[in-house]
Formats: structure tokens, C-alpha cells, sequence
């Protein structure tokens, strides 16, 4: 680890340091929020998760702390990375995938759930997670055109203010059948329903993590809905991730472009298993509808998510059917 001071005069020589995680300030108030600075190579982040590149970098690079305020005096002296999309998500939706999608078009940089994201959106004014994000995009080396950020799910629930601070780039929200993903919720164990509250208090406990995990589903649902009202994203299903990603009407709304070489990569990585790399990938739909139709609560949950599902189909769709009138009219779909 070196100085901030020796950070910061690095960073004016021309060295690219990039934000890589907040320590949450001491409950007794000894310690500020501190942002954790690194110094990472020049190629692309290529794990499920960003933060597993972080931490199998770490032992190799310099870092130095500075505290959070501190972004606001920092001179990256150097045009971030062009933010030219977000992948918001239900949760367990093929996410993963979009960006490994993303990840083989020509130039890209994508970041996957960074923590950097989650510790500091909540608690942040805009203009404050906007200047950590622009000091993430300016200080990542490497020969990148574009960056793209695919969310944790709970993220779109502040999806007004994530897009704001990072000036209005275009977003879309993968949705996919409730039943199925509240079977996944169901295996992890994890309490989902609180994640409608990060940065409060959630108002009572559900009867039953089940209705949680509905609630937590509704509710991003909810969220995305009014951020496409409001125009600041697109529906996307999760049967039409490959279709739409590669001939459909994303390569335009997202700024890439899907030339052959382009699409032999982006089918390759999605026969994989984007969780287990190295594997080929298995659906598991079949098995989770069984599992989903033997288990009363989850099929009373999903049952209670039947009309915004119904909804979210309706917004996919519109997109996908006007896109396909559309390359039509052009003799064929746009890449």
C-alpha cells in the first residue's frame, strides 16, 4: 500500500488508479467512509462478478486509501470511459449473460455488481456517486470505447438516482418468469425482502419468506415499470436475451456493433455457463416450474405477480415486434 499523497501524485502522472470499494465509516464515528484506490491492468474485467477480479489483482498492485469526500478534489485527469448502458435486473434473469454478451463486442469495458455500486448509491447524493463512478470509468487502463454496468438486482429500486448521477445513459430492466425466480430466491436462503429498504427500516416482517421474496419481486417490477414510463429504459424477457442482444434492437439503443466475428463470440460464451465458467450451460426452466408447481406458497406468490408479469411481457414485446417491423421495412434486421 502507498501514500494517498503518493496516490494522488501518481494519478497526476498519468497513472490509472480506479475506486474499487468503500469501507462504511466506524458506528462510532472514529473512522470516515473510505474509497480503497487500485491500480489494475489494462485488460478486461472477465469474472461472473467484478469484485473477484479485484480481489485476484489485489496481491500484485498498488492501492492507497483516500476518505469518499475526497473524490470530489481528485483530478483523474483523463476522459472516463463513456458510459453507453446499464443492465438492470430481476435477479436470477440471464443478466450474467447480457454481459458476457456485452463483454465480446468490440472495445467494451463492463462492470458486474461491483460493490462499489451497492456502498455507495444509497447514503450518496447523486452528484457524489456520480463522481465516484466518473473516477471508475477515467481510471481503468486499458483500450476500451464503452462501459457497461450490469446492476445488482436491488439497484433498480433507486434506478432514478443511479441514472442521474451518471448523466442519463440507456438502461433496460431483464425480467423473467416470477415463478421461477422465486424458486431460485427460495434456495438461497437469503432474506430478499430488506433489500426494499437498504438505507431504512423495513416497516414489519412478511408472514413468511416466500411472500418476502414476492414483495421484493413486486417491487422491482413497480420500479421498473415507472423508470419506462418516464422513457429511461427498455423492457428485455429472458427468452429474448440472445435475439434481441444480437439482431435485435439493442446494438443500436446500446452504441455497439455485432459484425461476424462479433456474433461467432457472442454465441460461444452463451452456450456456457455464465455463473461457472469453463462449463456448458444446462436450463434449468423445466426444473424449476416442477419445483415451483409442487411448493403451495411459491405458487401463491407467483399467482399475486401474475398481472406485472403479464405487464412486463407486454413492454418486452413491444420493443421486439416494433424492432422486427422496423428491419423489415429495411430488408432485414440492423445490426
Amino acid at each position: 500500500m502507498i501514500s494517498a499523497e503518493s496516490g494522488m501524485e501518481s494519478i497526476r502522472l498519468g497513472a490509472k488508479f480506479m475506486p474499487a470499494r468503500l469501507v462504511p465509516k466506524r458506528a462510532d464515528g472514529s473512522m470516515p467512509d473510505r474509497l480503497i484506490w487500485g491500480e489494475f491492468d489494462d485488460k478486461a474485467f472477465q469474472s461472473p462478478f467484478t469484485d473477484e477480479d479485484l480481489i485476484a489483482q489485489a496481491p500484485g498492485i498498488r492501492w492507497f486509501f483516500t476518505s469518499l469526500d475526497f473524490v470530489e478534489h481528485v483530478n483523474v485527469n483523463s476522459n472516463p470511459i463513456p458510459l453507453r448502458g446499464v443492465v438492470m435486473q430481476m435477479s436470477r434473469c440471464g443478466s450474467t449473460l447480457s454481459r458476457m454478451l456485452l463483454g465480446q463486442t468490440n472495445g467494451a469495458f463492463t462492470l458486474s455488481e461491483p460493490m462499489i455500486v451497492n456502498l455507495t448509491l444509497v447514503g450518496s447524493p447523486a452528484p457524489r456517486f456520480g463522481q465516484v463512478m466518473r473516477a471508475v470509468f477515467s481510471g481503468k487502463a486499458g483500450p476500451f470505447e464503452r462501459a457497461y454496468l450490469k446492476c445488482t438486482s436491488w439497484n433498480v429500486l433507486h434506478g432514478d438516482h443511479l441514472l442521474d448521477a451518471m448523466d442519463g445513459p440507456p438502461a433496460i430492466f431483464i425480467h423473467r418468469d416470477p415463478a421461477e425466480v422465486l424458486v431460485s430466491l427460495h434456495h438461497s436462503k437469503v432474506d430478499w425482502y430488506s433489500r426494499l429498504f437498504i438505507g431504512d427500516t423495513p416497516p414489519e416482517s412478511p408472514p413468511d419468506p416466500t411472500t418476502g421474496n414476492a414483495r421484493f419481486l413486486a417491487g422491482m417490477l413497480e420500479a421498473a415499470i415507472e423508470l419506462e414510463d418516464a422513457g429511461r429504459l427498455r423492457f428485455v424477457a429472458y427468452e429474448d436475451i440472445l435475439d434481441r442482444f444480437i439482431d435485435g434492437d439493442l446494438p443500436e439503443y446500446l452504441g455497439y456493433e455485432v459484425d461476424e466475428a462479433t456474433r461467432s463470440r457472442m454465441l460461444s460464451v452463451a452456450r456456457m455457463n455464465s455463473k461457472e465458467p469453463g462449463q456448458s450451460f444446462k436450463s434449468d426452466r423445466a426444473e424449476k416450474k416442477r419445483v415451483a408447481s409442487e411448493i403451495p406458497a411459491i405458487r401463491k406468490a407467483a399467482s399475486e405477480l401474475t398481472e406485472l408479469h403479464a405487464e412486463a411481457c407486454r413492454r418486452s414485446a413491444w420493443h421486439r415486434e416494433d424492432h422486427r417491423s422496423s428491419a423489415a421495412e429495411n430488408d432485414g434486421p440492423r445490426r
